[in-house]
């Protein structure tokens, strides 16, 4: 049995909603899977008659609200990778001053010696 478009489009924008929320819970395996039940929906909506108006402006909301959600989430990447690229480069600067004033990088083993007995 076939599916009407509106009633393509209505489960379609039932997995844009899936798809946010598991987004937001951080299940990208559950993201992922969604992406295969999407595909034929959308082939369907495109190939036939076009939805009702009321199904096709909540399958609008729910594909900006999934794409803003998506968006939140590569920018949260970007900014947790750009952070660690700063920790990483922080710790090689990482360094201590000898008594004479020179500088002495953390991380070189042997290079810096407790003299307190």
């Amino acid at each position: 049995m076939s599916m009407t478009p509106s009633g393509a489009a209505r489960r379609l924008t039932e997995l844009f909603r899936q798809e946010r929320e598991a987004l937001l819970a951080g299940d990208l395996a559950a993201f992922a899977a969604l992406q295969a039940q999407k595909t034929p929906l959308a082939q369907a909506l495109e190939n036939g008659a076009p939805p009702d108006a009321a199904s096709l402006g909540a399958l609008r909301d729910a594909a900006a609200r999934s794409l803003a959600t998506l968006e939140a989430y590569r920018e949260g990447i970007r900014q947790a990778r750009a952070w660690l690229d700063k920790a990483r480069a922080a710790r090689r600067e990482l360094g201590a001053y000898t008594a004479a004033g020179d500088k002495v990088a953390l991380n070189e083993q042997g290079s810096i010696r407790d003299s307190r007995a």
